[in-house]
């Protein structure tokens, strides 16, 4: 049986899983930014001001924290395409949660094809 269409293209979500498919699709577009700005300008300040193991946590916390984000968003996506959501706000945060998690596959792939 084919889900129903709740909103088209160039309308806004219509659920709430769609907003939140946006609202956590977002952080995963500033990935790169993020993670500069942390490793040039955060690290170094909780280096000079802490331990250097601090800086270390904070560096696995956050890219784990993406992770995180990124799997979120791919399965509250699958779900929210089965619900019939289409709007363009949540295409624009399923579809970059996707290619992370390609992205993501492919680098894991890599590691076990070609290890260093």
């Amino acid at each position: 049986m084919k889900a129903k269409h709740l909103s088209k293209f160039f309308q806004k979500p219509k659920t709430k899983l769609g907003w939140w498919v946006f609202g956590l699709g977002l952080p995963v577009l500033f990935i790169g930014p993020i993670l500069g700005l942390f490793a040039s300008v955060i690290r170094p300040l909780l280096d000079e001001g802490t331990s250097e193991l601090i800086g270390q946590i904070s560096g696995i916390v956050i890219v784990l924290l993406l992770i995180v984000d990124i799997i979120l968003t791919t399965f509250l996506g699958i779900i929210a395409i089965k619900k019939g959501e289409r709007s363009w706000a949540f295409w624009v945060g399923f579809i970059s949660a996707v290619l992370a998690v390609l992205f993501l596959a492919f680098m894991i792939i890599g590691e076990f094809i070609f290890p260093h």
